[in-house]
């Protein structure tokens, strides 16, 4: 479902692809499962850069995500293209998005992501 390249980073391979997979389950019902998510990880001086490339319903959507920790700069990234994913989603298909509220509030349940 995803693939890392830590080519040029001195850090904990396992740990970071163990992070990297658990942050990409919240992007498994937005992207094509049968087309990985890109994730590339650049050490800059400020910190760290992650870029994620993943292929959506209009092709390839990438977003980038920046912080001094690795572990921020990659939820950063992953937060960004899940916001995307939401609202094209949402002007897509805008009674799903009215479905789920009316669900939500009929069941005293009003927790989105």
């Amino acid at each position: 479902m995803y693939k890392v390249n830590l080519e040029s980073l001195s850090i904990n391979e396992k740990e970071v692809s163990a992070y990297v997979q658990q942050q990409m389950m919240d992007l498994a019902p937005h992207v094509d499962p049968s087309k990985p998510i890109e994730v590339n990880l650049i050490e800059t001086d400020r910190g760290f850069e992650v870029e994620l490339t993943a292929n959506h319903l209009e092709g390839f959507v990438q977003t980038v995500g920046a912080d001094k920790n690795l572990f921020t700069a990659i939820r950063n990234a992953k937060e960004g293209l899940l916001q995307y994913f939401v609202e094209l989603e949402d002007e897509l298909e805008p009674h799903k998005r009215e479905q789920v509220l009316s669900h939500y509030n009929r069941h005293g349940n009003i927790y989105l992501h």
